[in-house]
């Protein structure tokens, strides 16, 4: 069986198959191997995904590079009665995922104590270092599938490696990493690292940070009852490129009532949640997603009498984020929140608008 395992597979070119490429492959795989018994076809499947994982963006997820592996593994093993080869593809796919299981429900249990003793050689193996913090990375850095920073250790073995060239396309190379060994950057005619100087340098401008505090500024906005102004401080967190999650928390301020409202609150406070999916248009993050708010204070009756307030609303938002300075944001989310449950579920108008700028570490 041809396949792509091999010592450095570097593919410049766009793959053929990536326009045609299913929504869920390896799916498709695992139905044509289990159900039709379809073996040829499940090959096809998985060599394509296999190229197109190349230059995804965004990067193919772990889990999936994962599953692929041990999908080829069990081809070659049943299919190709490789052993050797099917144990290359396993220890891939347990250097992904160390935890990862044996399918007996896919294929029984003929194979598994071979896939037990190559867990047995992965867990033995001994990590290293393939760039030290000496090193900064020219471009954003995949290692199957993750994020990659200077300093992280991996196990020896088969790898994916992806960059965003310079030219802003995502190129990858299959590669063998091995202690002492070269590191393959995809990228032609650069290199993906650089001298560091030994110490860890502030991101430059246009670089987004993984984490930092945000200072927020804000209003909710609530046909009937006016604007709430919503000021604290919070976490945004970039679990991988193209997604934001936001948490902060603080004041509320009491609401500008409209003439004839009967009620108002006073001052209290707020929690605020929000995921966001990004794309980054050099400095600049565009984004959209999710959000919800708290606001808990106390509802004071003309009567005089009170009782505990709070209300809770949740919409959808669209954003834009800057990058300024030695790798901070300054940002602004625009809110429609047309759910709110006061006690009873309501649908009307209201918007959450929020400004902020983030310390990235």
């Amino acid at each position: 069986m041809k396949h792509l395992f091999c010592l450095s597979v570097l593919v410049f070119g766009g793959p053929a198959l990536a326009q045609e490429m299913s929504q869920d492959p390896i799916g498709d795989a695992r139905t044509a191997i289990s159900q039709d018994a379809d073996f040829d076809a499940a090959l096809v499947i998985l060599e394509a995904f296999e190229s197109h994982a190349l230059e995804a963006r965004p990067s193919v997820t772990s889990s999936a590079l994962a599953d692929m592996s041990f999908l080829m593994g069990v081809l070659e093993f049943y299919l190709n009665q490789d052993e050797e080869a099917a144990k290359n593809r396993w220890a891939w796919t347990l250097q992904i995922d160390p935890a990862f299981k044996w399918d007996e429900e896919l294929v029984g249990g003929v194979g598994q104590e071979v896939f037990e003793g190559v867990r047995q050689i992965v867990d033995d193996m001994a990590s290293f270092v393939p760039i030290g913090d000496s090193k900064e990375l020219s471009f954003p850095i995949f290692l199957d599938g993750m994020r990659f920073e200077p300093g992280l250790d991996v196990k020896p073995g088969q790898h994916l490696i992806q960059a965003r060239c310079g030219d802003g396309v995502t190129r990858g190379v299959y590669s063998y990493l091995s202690e002492g060994s070269q590191w393959v950057c995809p990228c032609p005619l650069q290199s993906c690292t650089k001298d560091g100087g030994g110490e860890k340098k502030p991101a430059a401008s246009g670089e987004r940070s993984k984490l930092g505090i945000t200072l927020n500024f804000g209003n909710w906005y609530s046909a009937g009852e006016g604007a709430s102004i919503l000021a604290g401080v919070g976490l945004s967190y970039r679990p991988m490129p193209d997604l934001q999650i936001d948490v902060a928390g603080g004041m509320a301020g009491p609401p500008n009532s409209s003439p004839g409202v009967s009620s108002y609150r006073t001052e209290g406070g707020h929690l605020a949640f929000a995921v966001s999916k990004v794309v980054e248009r050099g400095a600049v993050d565009l984004s959209a997603g999710v959000h919800a708010v708290l606001v808990f204070a106390q509802t004071v009756y003309s009567e005089g009498g009170e009782s505990p307030y709070s209300g809770l609303v949740g919409g959808a938002h669209l954003g834009a984020a800057r990058n300024i300075g030695t790798g901070h944001q300054i940002g602004a989310r625009v809110g429609y929140s047309p759910v709110v449950i006061e006690g009873e579920t309501l649908i009307y108008l209201n918007s959450v608008n929020t400004l902020y700028f983030k310390y990235g570490f």
